[in-house]
């Protein structure tokens, strides 16, 4: 730690989101509005209030997705959500995937201004493309991100008991989404498109091209832009920016369990772009492989060089499944799990200011103190965690950010808890 560094941020609210509905993973995500508080999980929409907390509404993600006719429980069910809120159109976005076989589709989702219990409903039919002239594709892990006028979907592609076959990038004019439209252009496996691409996402008084990055093993991460000119849509690959070299990250270990905790794998989690910088994070090995790091990049989408890196670690925990967000002064919370040999799987955060030193982060701060153990598989040996998070900034706040993160709350059960912290 720099010693001329002051501890900056102050856990304002703190609150419980979704308890467990025995989906693994939770997937855990949410937005805000100036309002609301919306938790979108595996098996789980709930709205609460932000000024008392009160749950305002409940349904499982089958019952929110069901005016879009794909649902069919049991056989067609919707998973992996995701949700952001628009500020320039105070409307909230929701994508989410319907079907883990072909046929099989996206959803989407746009609410009314300031509504998060009226929603005009898209599917999507992802398994065809005009590529291969199949139907046997279908789509999983989805990330989603708007600038002032597209919103941008991207999700990785399976063929059908044969599988991962490609990436595919979906844009939509955000005024087509808020009625019955869905008209869209798309890119499939276009020129050097690696695994779970991930959108930035772009604030609004900023730029109209969309950058896209994934991680690019051992110590790259590859950058790509979407840009509209003359009433087309273009995919162009920049030069892969230089990293620390990274790898997948081990199991976590947690206490009174030697059952260790599934951190996935090395692939960026989220992406935000501001100030004319891309930000991104994700779960990466220690450097001598026993424990699961969170490292974050700024990075110069236009010379595709990085700004500054960092790695959250510590010498006993695990920290994983990372999401960040970052407001007009460059200052940043980073929001994980972790867990160690003497502690339950906790939700945490960290942060930092623009004016810190390149790569500092300020000393890992404990959000909710997980309960109990944690060990539940979903067919296989897997024990299921994540699959991501999610970190935002107030919209009535720029100096506010909200962090929604999981823990273990009983033995082999889930929460959520949302975390708001203020940045001075």
């Amino acid at each position: 730690m720099n010693k001329n560094s002051v501890s900056s941020a102050t856990l304002i609210d703190s609150f419980k989101g979704v308890t467990d509905n025995t989906f693994i993973p939770p997937d855990t995500n949410g937005a805000i509005d100036q309002t609301y508080v919306v938790n979108a999980v595996n098996g789980k929409v709930q709205v609460n209030s932000r000024a008392t907390n009160d749950q305002l509404y409940s349904a499982t993600l089958n019952e929110f997705w069901s005016p879009t006719g794909m649902i069919q429980p049991g056989t067609v069910n919707a998973f992996d959500p995701k949700i952001l809120y628009d500020a320039s159109t105070n409307r909230f976005f929701m994508v989410s995937i319907a079907g883990s076989t072909a046929p099989n589709y996206l959803l989407l989702a746009a609410s009314e201004p300031g509504n998060p219990f009226t929603w005009t409903y898209h599917a999507i039919d992802a398994s065809v493309t005009e590529e291969n002239g199949r139907g046997d594709l279908w789509a999983d892990y989805p990330n989603i991100s708007f600038n002032t006028e597209f919103l941008y979907v991207t999700a990785n592609m399976f063929i059908s008991g044969d599988g991962f076959d490609g990436v595919k990038v979906w844009v939509f004019n955000k005024s087509d989404l808020y009625d019955l439209i869905s008209s869209y252009v798309y890119f499939y496996n276009p020129d050097s498109i690696g695994f779970t691409t991930v959108p930035a996402q772009v604030y609004s008084e900023e730029t109209t091209n969309q950058y896209l990055v994934s991680a690019d093993f051992p110590n790259a991460i590859s950058l790509y832009r979407i840009f509209f000119d003359s009433g087309e849509h273009f995919w162009k690959v920049l030069p892969s920016v230089r990293v620390d070299r990274f790898q997948d990250p081990p199991n976590a270990s947690q206490k009174d369990s030697t059952q260790g905790i599934d951190t996935g794998d090395g692939r960026l989690l989220q992406a935000v772009y501001r100030n004319r910088s891309i930000w991104t994070t994700h779960a990466v090995a220690s450097d001598d492989g026993r424990r699961a790091e969170a490292a974050w990049y700024q990075i110069d989408p236009v010379s595709s060089t990085v700004i500054q890196q960092g790695r959250i670690r510590d010498g006993s925990r695990s920290f994983y499944y990372p999401s960040l967000a970052v407001n007009a002064e460059n200052h940043v919370v980073v929001g994980f799990s972790g867990s160690s040999p003497n502690e339950y799987a906790s939700a945490f955060y960290t942060s930092r200011l623009g004016t810190d030193p390149a790569g500092f982060t300020q000393p890992v701060a404990l959000m909710r103190q997980g309960q109990a153990s944690y060990f539940k598989t979903y067919s296989g040996t897997r024990n299921r965690w994540g699959d991501y998070s999610a970190t935002m900034i107030d919209p009535a706040d720029d100096s506010v950010f909200w962090t929604v993160q999981e823990y273990a709350v009983r033995e082999n059960t889930w929460e959520t808890w949302w975390g708001v912290i203020r940045l001075s």
